[in-house]
C-alpha cells in the first residue's frame, strides 16, 4: 500500500505542475485525466497482484502445515 500512496502522491504533484504550466485549458486537463487513470489503474492492478500472491502464499503454507499435521496422525495410528 506503500508504493499506492506514494504513486498517488506522485499523480497529485504532477497535476498540479501541469495545471500551473497550462492554465485552464479543458483539453489538456482531460488528457492529463485520462493519462492519470491509466496509470492509476496499472499502480491499483500491481498492488493488487501483489496482495494476491501473498494470500496465496499464506494459503499453500497453511495448507501444507495441515497435511503434515494429517500425516503424522496417520502415522501414529
Amino acid at each position: 500500500m506503500a508504493s499506492l500512496k506514494k504513486s498517488l502522491e506522485g499523480l497529485n504533484s504532477m497535476w498540479q505542475t501541469t495545471t500551473k504550466l497550462t492554465g485552464d485549458s479543458t483539453a489538456c486537463v482531460c488528457c492529463i485525466c485520462m493519462c492519470t487513470c491509466v496509470f492509476l489503474a496499472s499502480t491499483v492492478a500491481e498492488e493488487m497482484s501483489r496482495q494476491v500472491q501473498s494470500a496465496i502464499g499464506t494459503a499453500a503454507n497453511k495448507a501444507t502445515d495441515a497435511i503434515k499435521v494429517f500425516e503424522q496422525k496417520l502415522g501414529s495410528k
